[in-house]
């Protein structure tokens, strides 16, 4: 189903009588009968139930203004998922908003450059932060609050602890012998 967003009004729209949803938030999307405008960036998506996506978000920090990250990758994704009808953004924790709302990067792959939105919560988190830092923040715990209130998975939640990825690995006897001998050094 083809739906567009409005780069004026910030509204998501679709051309179909029958109520549908976006998102985690299970936002409804604007009929455009209803809409004051009828220009919109058009994309491709499934249905399921009436409800349109999936919509991944994949989540990072920033560095003053800037997006922290990946971009050739996130680029990657955005068009493996386009070949699927389905959408990826980028987006900062601390661009989450408390309604079920955020704002976030879509990579546009036929005019090559990045659309900044207004986007509901992704049906699916791809958690890429790339500092620990940034992860132990008041801020981030809030964030994945809001997803959780959502009942929204979160893929990679966290850096991996070596330490204890050693002890579990150590419990499986298949996966002990190729351990190494190991010691955790506080200081």
């Amino acid at each position: 189903m083809n739906i567009f967003y409005s780069r004026e009004t910030k509204d998501w729209m679709l051309n179909s009588r029958k109520p549908h949803t976006i998102g985690g938030s299970k936002r409804e999307l604007i009929s455009l009968k209803k809409a004051a405008s009828h220009e919109g960036i058009p994309f491709q998506l499934l249905v399921k139930d009436q409800h349109v996506g999936p919509l991944i978000g994949i989540m990072t920090s920033k560095s003053n203004t800037s997006l922290v990250g990946n971009r050739p990758l996130f680029i990657q994704i955005q068009k493996e998922l386009i070949k699927r009808e389905a959408l990826s953004f980028v987006f900062s924790y601390e661009d989450v908003l408390d309604n079920g709302w955020l704002y976030g990067y879509i990579f546009l792959p036929s005019q090559k450059e990045w659309l900044k939105a207004k986007i509901p919560y992704p049906d699916l988190v791809y958690n890429r932060i790339p500092f620990r830092k940034a992860e132990e923040s008041t801020l981030f715990h809030s964030c994945i609050a809001h997803f959780h209130d959502f009942h929204i998975p979160i893929f990679n939640p966290g850096f991996i602890d070596k330490y204890q990825l050693f002890q579990i690995s150590n419990r499986n006897d298949t996966i002990k012998s190729f351990l190494p001998e190991t010691t955790l050094i506080d200081s």
